[in-house]
This record gives C-alpha cells, structure tokens and sequence, in this order.
C-alpha cells in the first residue's frame, strides 16, 4: 500500500459531531497548498446508489465541490448496508475488506499531493465487523 502520500484521518466520538464539515473545510485549504488533493471515507453508512454502486453520499458531495477527479467507488469502497453486519458475523472477510480498502486508497492517492480521510458514523460503527475508525486510520497509516 501507498505509504508516501501524506494523509489524515478525521474522526470523531460521536455521529453528527462535525466531520464531514471539518473535512470540507480542510480540503478547501488543502487546495490552497497542494494541487492535487484525495478524499476517501473508507466505510460509509449513508450512500446512495450511482451506476449500481453504493456510494456514501458525503463522498459524492466532496467530488461535486472539489470535482476530485478520482472514480466514486475508490473513494468510498465500503458501504455498510443494513444486512453488512449480519453477512460479516456469519462468514468474517476481515482481510478481505482490509485489501479493498487498501486497494482503494492506493488508487485515490494515486499522483495526489495530500489525502485527506473521514471516518464514519461514531466511535462503535465499524467495530462489530472490526473496521473501527482507529482500525482504519492505522490500516491507512494516517493520524
């Protein structure tokens, strides 16, 4: 996996709590400095549906504002649908959805100066199927 282009990781405690307004504010001075910025959120729990993929919906509004050049499906490769937990609890891929999201990252960062990374949801989401967002920034290498 990518480990040269820098990156950081917004997270927070609770849902609702401001990430993804922290993250367009931190892209908008991103692009003061860098020209070539990414944009991941790793696992996303509120998407909608864009030529039959699951896309979180905050990723497609940081491509409308900063039209980030980067294919919607690489900057949010999991969708955590109703069913996901259950699917996980009954047959886990841990190491499956761990290349995914490596896989997706590489490709975001790809010729990009700076990626920035938003978690999900609160601390618990992504811990029932082990993709915290403290497991995901440290999968991602990202503070």
């Amino acid at each position: 996996m990518n480990t040269t282009t820098p990156r950081v990781f917004i997270a927070a405690t609770r849902q609702n709590d401001g990430k993804t307004t922290t993250s367009l504010g931190f892209l908008a001075a991103l692009h003061k400095l860098y020209p070539r910025v990414g944009y991941i959120k790793p696992v996303g729990q509120r998407f909608v549906e864009i030529a039959e993929q699951k896309i979180d919906e905050d990723t497609v509004l940081m491509d409308r504002v900063f039209r980030l050049n980067c294919p919607l499906v690489d900057m949010s490769p999991i969708a955590v649908e109703p069913d996901f937990t259950r699917k996980y609890l009954q047959s886990a891929n841990y190491d499956a959805l761990v290349k995914k999201i490596e896989k997706a990252f590489d490709r975001v960062a790809w010729e990009k100066d700076f990626v920035l990374c938003e978690g999900s949801g609160h601390a618990g989401v992504g811990s029932v199927f082990d993709l915290s967002n403290a497991t995901v920034a440290r999968i991602l290498g990202a503070k």
